[in-house]
């Protein structure tokens, strides 16, 4: 057992390796991001002059969330450069190998091998690491804690200490993820009650590692600018984008239109879906396709033709299968219940409600780049589930 536990994890770190390397080779060239030009003057600000930091002017009033742009000047004050922060994120996506695996070890077969490498070679998450954009950190710190909250509901610890030490590593991890994007919040109830059916005391330390991050930001905003709210504040902002009479995707727009005279951002958008709903809905299936759409890469290394073609057709098999993967278990856990599944519903709640928050504001397909290897390993259970029940079906018909 201890043999077989070696190796796995020597064949967990090779596909880590892999992985980065591929992140840092198929590289974009010039370092870009959908955000670059907002995230590195903050940055660099933070970097400049550490008052920035309680500033009510900071992040630009606190419209962006401050996770990422302080975590990129952590990145550029070490690494000096953005191609270095690139390979701290090429690094971070490597890392990510391990999450389908600690989510999935509990299940018989080949599932938790064939998920980590599907991970390894899947370009989107090569993609969101080298984009100057909060996708790499945002997804290590909502796998991480997911699948350490999922590890201790399987396979509790037999030392308490280290059993509420993980718990609330898990609270601090989704922590973070709030604090990079406010939408997090939708997934902190998964997390803790994976915490609460574990031990009692483990939800109190997941708590206990969620404030850790929180209640310092809190106290700046509070004597900065007068609220304990931890949360950016371009949510209503993001939904007038996603829900108004000129879009035409319900996607993020570079000039949106100006909000209507003596109106909030959230007030007009919801004036919009009151007075024109058949547009709303509209809107809603446009922006569940856009989720659920590949997210291409384009390398400098592989110059437009047949390889790049490719790659392009590789993420897009696999995205399919994986979108597929993920819908099958969802509606087969709704219609017949936990009996014979995989055991993953935790984590599948955990993508489904991911999913649907996005849909009341703006939708573009790297948002759910983030959690690929969470649905990663959903859609290789089930592919491999049905496999398996084909052929014993086959079997019997012979």
């Amino acid at each position: 057992m201890q043999t077989t536990n070696r190796r796995e994890l020597l064949y967990l770190f090779a596909l880590a390796v892999l992985s980065t390397i591929l992140t840092i080779i198929l590289n974009p060239g010039d370092p870009t991001g959908p955000d670059i030009h907002s995230y590195v003057p903050i940055a660099d600000q933070i970097i400049d002059n550490p008052d920035y930091l309680i500033s009510p002017e900071a992040f630009q009033g606190n419209f962006w969330s401050m996770g990422y742009p302080t975590l990129l000047a952590g990145m550029l004050f070490v690494t000096g450069s953005l191609t270095g922060v690139t390979v701290i994120q090429a690094c971070m996506i490597g890392s990510l190998v391990f999450v389908p695996w600690l989510l999935t070890r509990h299940i018989p077969g080949p599932t938790r091998l064939i998920a980590p490498a599907i991970t390894a070679i899947t370009p989107a998450l090569w993609g969101i690491g080298t984009s100057i954009a909060y996708e790499a950190p945002y997804a290590v710190v909502l796998g991480y804690s997911l699948a350490l909250a999922w590890t201790i509901r399987q396979r509790p610890p037999r030392n308490v200490g280290i059993l509420l030490l993980l718990s609330a590593l898990s609270g601090f991890l989704i922590a973070l993820g709030v604090l990079i994007q406010s939408k997090t919040l939708i997934v902190v109830p998964v997390i803790a009650v994976l915490l609460t059916r574990v031990y009692r005391r483990a939800l109190w330390a997941g708590i206990a590692g969620f404030l850790v991050p929180l209640i310092p930001w809190s106290i700046r905003n509070f004597f900065v600018l007068g609220t304990i709210n931890p949360l950016a504040e371009n949510g209503p902002f993001n939904v007038w984008v996603g829900n108004n009479p000129v879009t035409t995707t319900g996607g993020s727009m570079l000039k949106p239109p100006a909000v209507p005279a003596g109106a909030t951002p959230m007030q007009a958008a919801i004036d919009f879906i009151v007075s024109q709903p058949e547009r709303a809905v509209e809107l809603v299936i446009l922006k569940s396709a856009r989720l659920t759409q590949p997210v291409f890469i384009f390398p400098e290394i592989l110059q437009p033709g047949p390889s790049r073609t490719l790659l392009h057709l590789i993420m897009a098999v696999i995205n399919v299968l994986v979108v597929l993967g993920v819908v099958f278990y969802l509606g087969a856990r709704l219609v017949n219940g936990p009996r014979g599944l995989p055991a993953l519903t935790a984590p599948a709640i955990f993508i489904a409600v991911f999913f649907a928050v996005h849909l009341p504001f703006i939708a573009e397909p790297r948002y759910m780049a983030p959690v690929l290897p969470v649905s990663i390993g959903i859609a290789v259970a089930t592919w491999v589930h049905i496999g398996t029940r084909w052929s014993v079906q086959r079997q019997k018909m012979e």
